[in-house]
């Protein structure tokens, strides 16, 4: 197992989730229903069986959030547990980072096992990922590209070259010229244009 950081899911929060379905569907990223309950409900565009757009994995972390306070950073841990499904998760969220940086997610039991057991679920049900677009780039607006990768490289523990962060799962691209904080993804293999809003997301087509 890595204990590098990689990413695992992005949430958008939209207002409109089942429009926000059908702008994903028109633009080839297929989106399913996943949890419903009182006073809440989310889809997801399953990139994978381990990558979702729904933000980086780890795996432990209590040690990451014990390395931020020893960082002299504001930590927040929250730990969920599903005992029906004997499956649960560790949040940590860095209070005063930007709030476009990512929080920390590991898994019980292990991200690649709970892949394993959506990629066999989705099999049962006749869902295939075969031929799917895949997720290349978070898209971050920034007036200061470079620094910012810097910054966020060393958050992450990943390496950065100018202006974009190479995190395993989709890289991370600072740049001009876009809404700052979070403003898109880039995708690979979906029928886009250029650049598309949808709910509120700039997603961009890559060959």
């Amino acid at each position: 197992m890595s204990d590098r950081a990689a990413f695992d899911h992005l949430i958008p929060w939209v207002d409109d989730l089942d429009g926000a379905m059908r702008a994903y569907d028109a633009c080839g990223l297929t989106t399913q229903g996943a949890l419903t309950m009182p006073g809440f409900r989310n889809a997801a565009w399953g990139v994978d069986d381990e990558r979702y757009v729904e933000l980086a994995t780890v795996d432990d972390a209590h040690a990451t959030a014990a390395r931020f306070r020893a960082a002299g950073r504001e930590v927040d841990v929250v730990e969920v547990r599903f005992e029906e499904e004997n499956v649960g998760f560790v949040e940590v969220f860095v209070r005063d980072a930007p709030a476009y940086f990512p929080f920390f997610i590991t898994y019980d039991p292990p991200r690649h096992e709970i892949g394993r057991m959506r990629a066999e679920a989705r099999a049962a049900a006749g869902i295939s990922s075969a031929g799917r677009p895949d997720l290349v780039a978070l898209l971050i607006g920034s007036v200061d590209p470079e620094g910012e990768a810097r910054v966020f490289a060393e958050f992450v523990g990943c390496p950065a070259r100018d202006s974009v962060v190479a995190l395993p799962g989709a890289e991370v691209r600072f740049a001009e010229g876009f809404a700052l904080g979070l403003s898109g993804i880039a995708v690979r293999g979906a029928p886009v244009a250029r650049a598309t809003n949808i709910a509120g997301m700039t997603v961009i087509g890559e060959q």
